[in-house]
């Protein structure tokens, strides 16, 4: 035999739990459905789901356990996390209601853990850093204003997915020209490279054809070597040129033909 559990009993458990942050659930477990909405369970109820640390001191509220005011204190800095990334601990320390940074850190660090908030504590700068928070409970009213956060949300992905896909094309395109620009460099550079080794083997022969054709040796009376440049070649009537053997050796008073 089961026993039901009564919503005041639902709605305390939930509460004060430690893990627990959303009460969306709760809040449409039949027998909760059927309170009365004035009654002091649903202000509970709703103080949990919608507000922060500074709303329990209002008068509609039933007085709450230290569990639960360490509950809300937590809710209260979730709901931080969604306005801002850097918040300072004077923040925090005020709308918590709190001195000792120590039990602030404690708070945060226990919803780290719980993986409520996704951030650091920087003790150096005395803030919160936040990278993301789980998201609380929302009313039925609110639902146009999320709505509007959503499209401006879908607005600014679709706008980055939009530069993102230019500057890929770009990408692509930039990488095909330096590739063309690539190969016509090294086009250029071996016809410079064939040019040079062309002129370097024309130099070459041009140099043996000098050591060739420089220089004739005469003897002197006393038969001692003479070096006297080459006479300029002459052209014959029938268009040859007429080559003289390189190395003469003349003797005074020798004639031809003798």
């Amino acid at each position: 035999m089961t026993s039901s559990v009564s919503p005041e009993e639902l709605i305390y458990k939930a509460t004060e739990s430690p893990d627990t942050f959303v009460f969306g659930d709760l809040r449409d477990i039949k027998c909760v459905k059927s309170l009365d909405p004035n009654s002091e369970l649903s202000s509970l109820l709703n103080l949990f789901c919608f507000g922060t640390y500074g709303d329990h001191k209002n008068p509609s509220f039933p007085s709450l356990s230290a569990a639960q005011l360490r509950k809300l204190r937590q809710l209260t800095i979730i709901s931080a996390c969604e306005y801002r990334h850097h918040i300072p601990y004077d923040v925090l320390l005020k709308s918590l209601d709190l001195t000792s940074l120590r039990e602030l850190e404690d708070l945060i660090i226990d919803l780290i853990y719980a993986d409520a908030i996704v951030g650091k504590l920087d003790q150096q700068k005395r803030m919160l850093v936040v990278e993301s928070a789980i998201a609380r409970d929302f009313k039925q009213e609110d639902l146009p204003n999320l709505k509007t956060d959503l499209d401006s949300w879908s607005d600014r992905v679709n706008s980055s997915l939009e530069k993102l896909a230019s500057n890929v094309t770009k990408a692509a395109s930039l990488r095909a020209e330096w590739a063309e620009n690539r190969i016509r460099i090294s086009a250029n550079q071996n016809n410079i490279n064939s040019k040079i080794q062309q002129e370097d083997n024309k130099m070459d022969v041009d140099s043996n054809m000098d050591v060739d054709d420089q220089l004739e040796i005469y003897l002197d009376d006393n038969g001692e070597p003479l070096l006297l440049p080459r006479p300029s070649i002459s052209t014959s009537a029938s268009g040859e040129k007429g080559r003289r053997n390189p190395l003469r050796v003349l003797q005074k008073g020798r004639k031809s033909g003798k």
